[in-house]
Protein backbone atom coordinates (compact mmCIF):
# COMPACT_ATOMS: atom_id res chain seq x y z
CA UNK A 1 0.00 0.00 0.00
CA UNK A 2 1.07 3.53 -0.59
CA UNK A 3 1.42 6.18 2.06
CA UNK A 4 -1.70 7.95 0.82
CA UNK A 5 -3.85 4.84 1.03
CA UNK A 6 -2.54 4.15 4.54
CA UNK A 7 -3.67 7.61 5.61
CA UNK A 8 -7.12 7.07 4.09
CA UNK A 9 -7.44 3.66 5.71
CA UNK A 10 -6.47 4.99 9.14
CA UNK A 11 -8.91 7.87 8.77
CA UNK A 12 -11.75 5.48 7.86
CA UNK A 13 -11.00 3.16 10.77
CA UNK A 14 -10.64 5.98 13.30
CA UNK A 15 -13.26 5.78 16.06
CA UNK A 16 -15.77 8.61 15.87
CA UNK A 17 -16.91 10.52 18.92
CA UNK A 18 -20.35 12.02 19.37
CA UNK A 19 -20.32 15.71 20.25
CA UNK A 20 -20.68 16.07 24.01
CA UNK A 21 -23.58 18.51 23.93
CA UNK A 22 -25.24 17.21 20.77
CA UNK A 23 -28.80 17.45 22.14
CA UNK A 24 -28.24 21.03 23.29
CA UNK A 25 -26.77 21.99 19.91
CA UNK A 26 -29.68 20.43 18.02
CA UNK A 27 -32.20 22.13 20.31
CA UNK A 28 -30.58 25.52 19.84
CA UNK A 29 -30.47 25.01 16.07
CA UNK A 30 -34.16 24.11 16.01
CA UNK A 31 -34.92 27.30 17.93
CA UNK A 32 -32.66 29.47 15.79
CA UNK A 33 -34.59 28.98 12.56
CA UNK A 34 -38.01 30.18 13.80
CA UNK A 35 -36.35 33.03 15.69
CA UNK A 36 -34.48 34.22 12.60
CA UNK A 37 -37.59 33.92 10.42
CA UNK A 38 -39.56 35.96 12.95
CA UNK A 39 -36.84 38.61 13.02
CA UNK A 40 -36.76 38.81 9.22
CA UNK A 41 -40.56 39.06 9.05
CA UNK A 42 -40.63 41.85 11.64
CA UNK A 43 -37.84 43.69 9.85
CA UNK A 44 -39.61 43.52 6.50
CA UNK A 45 -42.86 44.63 8.14
CA UNK A 46 -41.09 47.55 9.81
CA UNK A 47 -39.46 48.67 6.57
CA UNK A 48 -42.81 48.76 4.77
CA UNK A 49 -44.49 50.84 7.46
CA UNK A 50 -41.54 52.97 8.61
CA UNK A 51 -39.08 53.70 5.76
CA UNK A 52 -36.59 55.16 8.27
CA UNK A 53 -35.98 51.59 9.42
CA UNK A 54 -33.89 50.97 6.31
CA UNK A 55 -31.49 53.76 7.30
CA UNK A 56 -31.33 52.39 10.86
CA UNK A 57 -30.56 48.89 9.59
CA UNK A 58 -27.82 50.16 7.28
CA UNK A 59 -26.32 52.25 10.09
CA UNK A 60 -26.33 49.27 12.48
CA UNK A 61 -24.78 47.11 9.77
CA UNK A 62 -22.02 49.67 9.15
CA UNK A 63 -21.24 49.98 12.87
CA UNK A 64 -21.13 46.19 13.27
CA UNK A 65 -18.90 45.76 10.23
CA UNK A 66 -16.52 48.48 11.41
CA UNK A 67 -16.33 46.86 14.84
CA UNK A 68 -15.65 43.45 13.35
CA UNK A 69 -12.91 44.78 11.09
CA UNK A 70 -11.39 46.65 14.03
CA UNK A 71 -11.28 43.45 16.08
CA UNK A 72 -9.66 41.57 13.20
CA UNK A 73 -7.02 44.25 12.74
CA UNK A 74 -6.26 44.41 16.47
CA UNK A 75 -5.90 40.63 16.67
CA UNK A 76 -3.51 40.58 13.72
CA UNK A 77 -1.37 43.40 15.09
CA UNK A 78 -1.03 41.65 18.46
CA UNK A 79 0.29 38.50 16.79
Amino acid sequence: MTDESDKVESWLNKPRRIIHNQKIILTLLSLALPASLTLVTLTLWATTIFPETIAAILTAWAITTAGYITILVLRRTKK
